[in-house]
C-alpha cells in the first residue's frame, strides 16, 4: 500500500481502530488480505492492551488468503 492511495486514511483506521470490530468489504485485488494482516500485527504487537494470538479470529473465504 502506498502513502497516495486517496483511501489511506481509511485503511489506518481499520488498521488501528480499538474501539469496534471491522469489516472490510472491497473487489478483488484491492488490497484487503493486506489489510488483514497490517491489523492482526497491530493488536499483536501494539503497546496499549496487546492481544495474544489465541484470542485473534480472522475470516477469509479463498485458499490464497488463507495462506
Amino acid at each position: 500500500m502506498t502513502d497516495r492511495m486517496p483511501d489511506r486514511e481509511t485503511r489506518d483506521r481499520a488498521v488501528t481502530a480499538s474501539d469496534a470490530n471491522v469489516v472490510v468489504t472491497a473487489g478483488a485485488g484491492t488490497g484487503k488480505t493486506s489489510l488483514l494482516i497490517d491489523r492482526i500485527l497491530h493488536v499483536l504487537t501494539r503497546r496499549d492492551h496487546r492481544l495474544s494470538l489465541t484470542n485473534v479470529v480472522a475470516l477469509t473465504f479463498t485458499k490464497k488468503a488463507a495462506r
